[in-house]
């Protein structure tokens, strides 16, 4: 008899089903709990997982084909990757931009960039540095301009010869992000070793482009967008830049955040 676990999150129902009630699941990291009991209303995305020999499962998301997925950890990023790009696409009122998102004080600071410009690496640091985890690559925008945590595994490339790898908040210890709250500041940071810290203060309607030109469905929403983004920058400060190595560079936006707060 299938096995069904189901969470609500941010307007959809999602539901992974298996086969064996024995095996772990792979639940994705989700600000929302796992729950037996399913909700209200029908399924908007069903990912159906079926025990094959050897430790091989197959995977069906809604009415695909099933694939094949070698082991545990495969098919749970596997489902994390689908799941998470297809919530940032498919959400009801939130918006996700592809930012770093942290925690100081009770206000966020957001980290706007595509894929390699470092946010994870700087995400990271800011939370060794005693910063809140709330996201490595999505901030969750409200209609009214707050953030919401988006907590994953970091997906981390190292700049070595070391192959990528994840780190897992809880088993890390972190403070993880559990309300919504308001953003003090949005830096847009590039990593680049040789030029190190390098910034411009920008305006609130070019912190809020910022924002945009990062945001999923900016497309498929653009007024939409546009008004959360603008929402999302008030009261909050702008900055746009390169910066140097990880650790001093969340020693500066963490002392930003703080002379920001001081003098509001």
């Amino acid at each position: 008899m299938p096995f069904t676990r189901y969470a609500s999150a941010y307007g959809r129902v999602i539901g992974i089903e298996s086969d064996d009630a024995g095996i772990a699941l792979p639940l994705p990291y989700l600000p929302f709990p796992w729950d037996t009991t399913r909700p209200q209303g029908g399924l908007d995305r069903i990912y159906q997982v079926r025990s094959r020999p050897n430790g091989a499962y197959t995977l069906a998301i809604d009415q695909d084909p099933p694939v094949d997925v070698l082991g545990l950890e495969l098919l749970g990023d596997r489902i994390e990757g689908d799941l998470h790009h297809w919530l940032a696409t498919f959400t009801r009122g939130f918006l996700f931009v592809h930012a770093g998102c942290v925690g100081w004080r009770g206000r966020g600071l957001v980290l706007p960039g595509r894929s390699h410009a470092g946010k994870t690496t700087l995400t990271r640091a800011l939370v060794e540095a005693g910063a809140t985890y709330y996201s490595d690559d999505y901030a969750v925008i409200d209609p009214t301009g707050a953030i919401w945590p988006f907590p994953r595994r970091l997906y981390v490339r190292p700049i070595t010869s070391e192959p990528p790898h994840r780190i897992d908040p809880v088993a890390s210890q972190w403070e993880i992000g559990r309300t919504a709250m308001r953003a003090a500041l949005v830096a847009e940071l590039r990593f680049d070793r040789d030029g190190g810290w390098a910034v411009e203060r920008l305006s609130g309607g070019q912190g809020a482009l910022s924002l945009l030109d990062n945001t999923v469905a900016a497309r498929e929403r653009p007024q939409d967008a546009l008004r959360l983004m603008s929402n999302a920058m008030e009261g909050a400060i702008a900055i746009k830049g390169t910066r140097g190595d990880a650790e001093s560079s969340a020693r500066r936006l963490l002392a930003m955040v703080d002379d920001f707060l001081d003098h509001a």
